[in-house]
């Protein structure tokens, strides 16, 4: 993703967001899939956002504005957290180990 920012190509940066939600669409439907207790929609939206939050990132250390990419580290951060705790959840449901 930062060489597609380098080269400051919107073509190229929109492409690469189209394949990157084509992929957390194909990984949500597999994983839910393989797992009854994680649903599709919401491991899409997850994983749609991480990486909406990802590319924001780059673009902001890109453009040199370090405090604000500090701060949104910290939403991934959570982000990546709520993501984990609900994988969590579906493992325990599926082998009930609780």
């Amino acid at each position: 993703m930062a060489n597609v920012v380098k080269e400051e190509n919107q073509q190229n940066f929109e492409n690469l967001r189209g394949n990157c939600q084509d992929s957390a669409r194909e990984l949500a439907r597999f994983l839910a899939h393989i797992n009854p207790y994680w649903n599709e929609r919401q491991l899409f939206n997850l994983f749609n956002e991480y990486l909406g939050l990802r590319a924001d990132e780059v673009l902001l250390i890109f453009n040199g504005r370090y405090r604000e990419s500090i701060r949104l580290f910290e939403k991934i951060q959570d982000q990546a957290l709520k993501t984990a705790q609900i994988m969590i959840s579906g493992l325990i449901w599926q082998f009930r180990l609780i």
